[in-house]
């Protein structure tokens, strides 16, 4: 059969293969220590994980809850004796979610309307806080058209601001051609800057597109009779500045 040694009958062969008795597969061994090692350590991160993990999800539903029942509130009375507790839902709203766009838009329109129409007991204060609450929502919702309504209902506050509050308006009715409130809020800026019969047309269209018992109609009829008093029409806005009264 050529050099060298015969090679192992099969008995020989099975005799050096198989292992002795009492030895043990080192890799068999190792995965049998490791094994109870690692359900050691699973148990302990998940008990670790248990002690650590974060809070509970934000409750959103209890944030938009807020924030829906201060826009029926909202809408159904917009008023100065009103606008405390709405913006104290707002408040609440984004305490809880701190990303939801329309709790921070109705706390920059209850701040900005307490400062406009002069019922703030600190308006400084309200206006930094409504300045604040705009700007957070355009930076969640820059294509929001309440977002920018809310720009430049800020805005307004500032003669200096006036050509900005009148571009955020035009940006929320570009948006949406249906918001009535912006259309109006629009149509008074065109007024405040020169434009009083254009601005005239868009607060009669607003008008025309807002539920008859929207409580923000007495503003625009206000509005109108100033236009008619500074373009000395007839009997100078007084019809209009009477409705404004009811």
């Amino acid at each position: 059969h050529g050099e060298g040694a015969a090679p192992p009958d099969s008995e020989a062969r099975d005799a050096e293969a198989a292992p002795s008795a009492g030895a043990t597969d080192p890799a068999r061994r190792w995965r049998q220590m490791a094994m109870p090692a690692a359900a050691i350590t699973i148990v302990l991160g998940l008990s670790v994980w248990q002690i650590t993990r974060p809070p509970h999800p934000v409750p959103r539903a209890e944030a938009r809850h807020l924030t829906e029942r201060a826009n029926h509130w909202y809408r159904s009375e917009a008023s100065p004796p009103a606008w405390p507790g709405q913006r104290d839902l707002y408040q609440r709203a984004t305490a809880i979610d701190p990303d939801l766009v329309g709790a921070w838009v109705g706390l920059a329109f209850t701040n900005a309307n307490l400062v406009h129409y002069r019922h703030s007991v600190d308006p400084p204060r309200d206006f930094r806080a409504a300045e604040a609450a705009a700007v957070r929502a355009f930076q969640l919702a820059p294509s929001s058209s309440e977002a920018n309504a809310a720009i430049g209902a800020v805005d307004r506050l500032r003669p200096e601001r006036l050509d900005q509050s009148l571009a955020a308006y035009q940006r929320a009715l570009d948006m949406t051609p249906g918001d009535f409130s912006a259309r109006a809020q629009l149509g008074w800026m065109m007024v405040q800057l020169g434009a009083a019969e254009d601005g005239e047309i868009l607060l009669r269209a607003a008008l025309v597109l807002a539920p008859p018992a929207h409580p923000f109609r007495p503003s625009w009829y206000y509005y109108l009779g100033m236009i008619d008093l500074m373009l000395g029409r007839g009997d100078h806005g007084l019809i209009w500045l009477q409705q404004a009264r009811v």
